[in-house]
C-alpha cells in the first residue's frame, strides 16, 4: 500500500514537473517537445544508472565514495558527453564539403 501511494505520489510530481518546466522556460510546442524528449531520456539513462550501481558489491561502493569525497568531489557535478565533440562534427562537416581538415 505504501508503495503505491508513492507512485501516485511520484507520478503526479512528474507530471506537475512536465507541465511547469517548459512554461517556466517558455517553450513553444517544438521546444516542449525537445524539453521532454530529453527529460524522458535523462530519466531512463539514470534509472539505468541506478540498477547498475546497485549491483556493484559494498567494497567498490565505500571505495567510489572514499574517492568522491578525497577529490572534493561529492558536491561537484560535470558535464558528460553525449556523443561526438564540436571539434569532431565541424572536421565531418568539413571533409563532406570538400574543405579538409582546418
Amino acid at each position: 500500500m505504501i508503495f503505491e501511494a508513492q507512485e501516485v505520489i511520484f507520478r503526479r510530481v512528474l507530471e506537475l514537473f512536465l507541465f511547469v518546466m517548459p512554461n517556466v522556460f517558455g517553450c513553444d510546442e517544438i521546444e516542449e517537445w525537445y524539453f521532454k524528449l530529453h527529460f524522458y531520456n535523462f530519466f531512463a539513462d539514470f534509472t539505468e544508472c541506478l540498477e547498475n550501481v546497485r549491483r556493484w558489491p559494498e567494497k567498490y561502493r565505500e571505495e567510489f565514495l572514499r574517492d568522491l569525497k578525497q577529490n572534493d568531489k561529492l558536491n561537484k557535478v560535470l558535464r558528460v558527453p553525449r556523443g561526438p565533440g564540436e571539434e569532431d562534427l565541424s572536421k565531418r562537416r568539413n571533409r563532406r564539403e570538400g574543405k579538409g581538415d582546418e
